[in-house]
């Protein structure tokens, strides 16, 4: 037979209610005690207790599952990554993950429309695209809890981030107290003759970061480059910039990567002719020509400002939008001029974390 409550209750010598906030009542912690928490947790695990998520879910009128919308590529590691501390975070409030790729504006639309109080207790969107605000809006008003893994703007929902200007203001300013006194900055390439707000945030950190070294502002050595295109094209650019730059920020860790076997193929060395710093902190840092110093977004502190905002508004549907900034660190290797026999150390953000409120 399975192993109930009551069961649980027995062994610890407490009553099914207590056992029942430890276990199915996320968030009613401190109506227990830490201690005793622990021990109900622990003395369930050991009997083999698995909770009966349709009659929970039947008595709480939850579904306990949150829908995960992205248009994020695949590609890149730190999609994998965030969905992954995403899953963890969610586990452990014992909700389920639902992925929804969103391969164009459309399916992701259509998914939305789907989604009403009942199919699903919460949504997360991981990149938000302008046609999807007007409906997750809706859903919101409707009462459904939603989270974006988004750059702080005007959205009208929590908006969970790391902080982008500190990130590249602390790539910037690594690669200066290193040495390297022209650092450039590759950002993403301009739309219709506009800046969109993640290159201008990057680019926002450069400058504070030259402003608090007392370096000069130099437009050459800001290049533009466009997510997939030819490195080798980019690296043309860099290099017969007069003078070139002697570090560089890159907001794609995949870009980084290739720069370094291009500039070595060039006949050039990293970081002896040019360092290096990418935004993103995956495996793929160790298969570059020489190890990448990345920025680390910090995923698991994002996944848990998603729950925490998803939770807040399951259990106060009123509360107003939300903006949060979460630190970044630094990881330092060889592409900055790291010695090869130099353990990898972590240098944390100097600013404390950022919370604004719409």
């Amino acid at each position: 037979m399975p192993i109930t409550l009551h069961d649980i209750a027995r062994r610890a010598r407490v009553s099914h209610v207590t056992v029942s906030n430890v276990l199915n009542r996320r968030g009613c912690e401190g109506e227990v005690s830490a201690r005793r928490a622990s021990i109900i947790r622990r003395i369930a695990v050991r009997m083999g207790y698995v909770p009966n998520h349709a009659a929970r879910s039947l008595r709480l009128g939850r579904t306990h599952s949150i829908v995960l919308i992205t248009s994020q590529a695949f590609r890149y590691p730190y999609v994998h990554e965030q969905i992954e501390k995403l899953q963890v975070e969610l586990r452990r409030h014992y909700y389920r993950l639902h992925l929804e790729l969103a391969t164009t504006i459309q399916e992701g639309d259509q998914v939305l429309r789907s989604l009403t109080c009942g199919v699903c207790d919460g949504v997360i969107v991981f990149g938000v695209e302008p046609p999807w605000v007007r409906r997750l809006h809706l859903l919101r008003q409707q009462g459904m809890p939603v989270a974006a893994i988004e750059p702080p703007s005007d959205l009208p929902f929590d908006c969970i981030d790391y902080d982008r200007v500190e990130a590249i203001r602390l790539a910037t300013d690594h690669l200066l107290q290193q040495g390297f006194s022209r650092v450039g900055i590759v950002v993403g390439k301009l739309f219709d003759g506009k800046e969109g707000l993640r290159p201008k945030l990057h680019l926002d950190g450069w400058r504070l970061a030259l402003r608090q070294a007392n370096g000069r502002l130099d437009g050459s050595l800001i290049f533009r480059w466009e997510s997939g295109a030819n490195a080798s094209d980019l690296w043309r650019q860099i290099r017969t910039t007069r003078p070139p730059p002697t570090g560089l920020v890159c907001y794609n860790e995949q870009l980084a990567a290739r720069l370094t076997h291009v500039i070595c193929a060039d006949g050039r060395r990293v970081p002896e002719d040019i360092a290096l710093v990418a935004l993103g902190n995956s495996w793929l840092g160790d298969l570059a020509a020489a190890p990448l110093t990345c920025v680390d977004f910090n995923h698991a502190a994002i996944a848990r400002g998603v729950m925490n905002r998803l939770m807040k508004q399951m259990n106060h549907p009123q509360t107003p939008a939300c903006r949060i900034l979460v630190k970044p660190t630094l990881t330092v290797r060889e592409s900055s001029g790291a010695s090869e026999s130099q353990d990898t150390w972590r240098i944390k953000a100097t600013t404390p974390q950022r919370k604004e409120s719409s």
